[in-house]
């Protein structure tokens, strides 16, 4: 059975191109649409690359403040150890109290002293270790020459009266025993009248090394002094 459409020709144009009108425009919505997402896309990528570039370059900046204070951290420990270098250098490890204090103790009652002369060489600092320069930058690969360093001392002289040799010979023995002292020698003994009284003028001569640490010996308690201690305890 055939359909008999009664429908004028241009109506029939009409609606067509109505269709065709609405397809077109379904069409570029769509693509409209698809170039939306794809800007936003992109324009997101954009965002994440710049934020990343950011925050790397907030972090080049914290590394490179992190390096300057490093370096001024070095060149003030640099300059610490130069003191201390120089102090151990120009220190002496015992002040002369201590050593007129030492001589006194073994001095025999009957003994007196006319001079004491303390004298040591100009204390050579070799500070080339610690102070940084290009030269020693390249020639630090280089075998470094092993040089003996000398023996800092205290050369002490010592004058003075005594009745006899047997005072002279006792205090160069003690002076001897202690471990302050180095090298004691006698120089010379010989007699001297002193307000028409016979004596014996005598030299000693001894050293004292600077190159050590010396300390204060330690007070030992003995069982008799800790039983008392303890029976004072409450």
């Amino acid at each position: 059975m055939n359909e008999i459409n009664f429908l004028p020709q241009s109506f029939l144009e009409a609606q067509n191109r109505r269709q065709r009108l609405f397809r077109e425009v379904v069409i570029l919505c769509g693509m409209v649409l698809i170039g939306l997402a794809l800007f936003a896309g992109q324009s997101g990528r954009v965002m994440s690359i710049r934020s990343q570039v950011e925050r790397k370059s907030e972090e080049l900046a914290a590394a490179q403040l992190r390096s300057t204070e490093v370096s001024k951290l070095k060149a003030q420990q640099q300059q610490l150890k130069l003191q201390l270098a120089v102090h151990d250098g120009l220190a002496m490890p015992m002040n002369m109290s201590s050593i007129l204090a030492s001589i006194s103790q073994v001095l025999p009652p009957r003994m007196a002293l006319t001079e004491i002369t303390c004298s040591s060489d100009a204390p050579k600092l070799d500070l080339s270790d610690l102070k940084q320069s290009a030269t020693s930058k390249k020639k630090s690969s280089k075998k470094k020459k092993i040089i003996k360093v000398q023996e800092r001392v205290m050369q002490i002289q010592v004058m003075g009266l005594s009745p006899s040799d047997v005072d002279v010979a006792n205090l160069v023995g003690a002076l001897s025993a202690n471990p302050i002292f180095q090298n004691v020698k006698m120089r010379y003994a010989k007699s001297a009248a002193i307000d028409k009284v016979m004596a014996r003028e005598f030299r000693l001569e001894m050293e004292v090394s600077l190159d050590c640490i010396y300390q204060a010996p330690v007070p030992q308690t003995t069982e008799t002094e800790i039983g008392k201690e303890v029976a004072h305890v409450e």
